[in-house]
């Protein structure tokens, strides 16, 4: 990611571009990601504006996106919190907005997401989430029984029929942000 200010214009923007080892089938691809940040302009979702795509491979050897920089702190995968957010307090605030934000997710219609986000069968869900934990289980040697128990419960529990849902899914290990 590049930070990009401009004398003329204060407003601060990032240039997003996939790196090499984010072709996993687990990562959105930044053209559909672009695409979803448009989309959740209008809504009550704290996500940064999509302001450009551009697909010319030509230009930065491959499709990019530039989208508006967010004040804050990144948490990234794996790593501590930043030294502002390690006492309990921080944590339940970082934790409540990670929450709330999920929430409002759950308001959006998911209609304005047609033709963007695919349609996946609850069992290949389930199937593609138990990949990635058997995945991060590998990688990272965690413990993560309490998901693994979740995972089963589901592969055992899945319904008879469709219904219409969010899974959520980050293209890179930055997955969390906050004001």
């Amino acid at each position: 990611m590049i930070r990009v200010v401009t004398v003329d214009d204060p407003q601060a923007y990032v240039v997003r571009q996939p790196i090499k080892d984010r072709d996993d089938h687990g990562f959105t691809d930044i053209t559909t990601e672009h695409a979803v940040l448009e989309r959740l302009e209008l809504t009550d979702v704290l996500a940064p504006r999509a302001v450009y795509l551009c697909e010319d491979e030509s230009v930065l050897g491959g499709p990019f996106s530039v989208i508006e920089y967010l004040t804050g702190e990144s948490i990234h995968w794996d790593d501590p919190l930043p030294d502002g957010y390690r006492d309990t307090r921080s944590r339940t605030q970082v934790g409540n907005q990670l929450i709330d934000t999920l929430s409002d997710l759950h308001f959006v219609d998911t209609e304005r997401f047609t033709g963007v986000c695919e349609r996946v069968r609850l069992r290949a869900q389930v199937d593609q989430t138990v990949a990635q934990l058997e995945g991060a289980t590998s990688a990272t040697g965690h413990d993560f029984g309490t998901l693994w128990q979740v995972a089963e419960w589901l592969q055992d529990n899945i319904p008879d029929r469709s219904f219409k849902c969010r899974i959520y899914q980050t293209r890179i290990p930055c997955s969390a942000h906050t004001r």
